[in-house]
This record gives C-alpha cells, sequence and structure tokens, in this order.
C-alpha cells in the first residue's frame, strides 16, 4: 500500500485565471493613474515588445514608473486587483478541482509567472497553503523597480516547488500538473499524469499521459 501523499500542481494563468494576470495588473495599475501618467504609462506598454523577449525584462520595464511605490501601495493594489478583477474571471471547472483535491486531503500547490503580490490573496481566499510566483524586491519598503531573483517559469517552477516542500514524501506517479502551456513541461516531465486546459489555443505539444479539459 502507498502510503505517501498526493500532490495537484496548478499553473494560474490561462489555467485557473482566463487570461494572463501580469497584463491584466498592470492595465489595472494604469487605470488607477490620474489621467495625465496614463499616457505615459500606456505608451510604455507599446513599447515593450521592442525592449526585449526576455519576460522578466517585460516585467520589470513595465514595472520600473512604480519604482520607489511603497509595499503598501502594492499590497492595497494587488488586494483590489483580486476583488475586482481576478475573481471575475476564474475558470469554475478549476476552482472544483481545487475544492475537490482538497477535500480527498491532497496537496495542493499554486505555481506561476504572475506576482504573488495579488496571488497571495487568492491562495488565501481558496485555502492555498503553497504559493509560489514571482516576487517584487523592495528595499526599505519601497520598490526597487526589480524582480525579486528568477520570474517563477519553467524550470524555476521545478526549483522553487523543490525548495517549498520535500517531493520525497509525495507519489509523484500519481501527481498530477493542471496547465495550459508546454513551458511547462519541466513541472509535467515529474509527475505522472498532466491535465492540459484548452481555451481555444493550440495543444498539439501534448502527449499520450495528458488529458486536456475545456474551458471558456
Amino acid at each position: 500500500m502507498n502510503s505517501k501523499q498526493k500532490i495537484a500542481i496548478f499553473d494560474f494563468c490561462d489555467t485557473i485565471f482566463n487570461g494572463q494576470s501580469f497584463n491584466y495588473f498592470i492595465n489595472y495599475l494604469i487605470d488607477n493613474q490620474p489621467f495625465y501618467n496614463k499616457f505615459y504609462l500606456k505608451l510604455r506598454k507599446t513599447l515593450t515588445p521592442f525592449i526585449s523577449k526576455n519576460n522578466l525584462s517585460r516585467k520589470e520595464f513595465l514595472l520600473r514608473p512604480y519604482r520607489g511605490k511603497s509595499q503598501q501601495f502594492f499590497i492595497e493594489q494587488g488586494e483590489s486587483f483580486f476583488n475586482e478583477i481576478i475573481k471575475k474571471r476564474l475558470y469554475p471547472e478549476l476552482i472544483s478541482l481545487i475544492n475537490e483535491h482538497q477535500k480527498r486531503g491532497d496537496t495542493v500547490v499554486l505555481v506561476s509567472g504572475g506576482l504573488s503580490i495579488y496571488l497571495s490573496f487568492f491562495a488565501k481566499e481558496y485555502n492555498i497553503k503553497h504559493e509560489l510566483a514571482t516576487n517584487l524586491k523592495f528595499d526599505n519598503g519601497l520598490f526597487t523597480g526589480k524582480v525579486e531573483g528568477n520570474e517563477c517559469l519553467g524550470e524555476e517552477k521545478v526549483l522553487r516547488l523543490k525548495d517549498e516542500i520535500n517531493l520525497e514524501l509525495y507519489d509523484l506517479n500519481n501527481a498530477i500538473v493542471y496547465t495550459d502551456h508546454k513551458s511547462d513541461l519541466p513541472l509535467l516531465n515529474i509527475v505522472g499524469k498532466g491535465v492540459i486546459i484548452r481555451n481555444h489555443q493550440d495543444v498539439s505539444w501534448k502527449d499520450d499521459k495528458h488529458t486536456i479539459i475545456e474551458v471558456g
């Protein structure tokens, strides 16, 4: 009899949340700026495709105008963004799956390239103890304009997961990863089961051990 614990690992953007949460968060910040700031911020957003193909550089470029803002500012913005935007764009099917895993006593982990400044409120709302995401860097309570360490994507998700919990305690052959994108192949490669969330996107990269859930 297998005495090891069971684990379910969830991506967030385009998996639980309909869209890329960081893009929505930037738009939310812009919309809440005084009128005279909006043009400047929107101009920066249009310039991002020409700055770098590196996703981390893109995030930092878009967040740079908020350098020097207090950590409390971001906490307040993250909470209101969760309440006003995130709650309205969650896939009910995925929330039901989270609840099912929790009822069975499985460990549920949220691993996302989105920002912890708002995902922490999602995790709290849905009683998810393990929330791994991209963190903003603060110095003496002020935003530096940088991200702390690496963005939580690809191989970094596996590293964060191993740092957070002892995977040897879990039955990885029967563990499940829920994701929408092939960038999560490093996660999918360490578990026995993968569930691909499809919302009108190409999933030709899936293999035979992955099943599909249609949403949207």
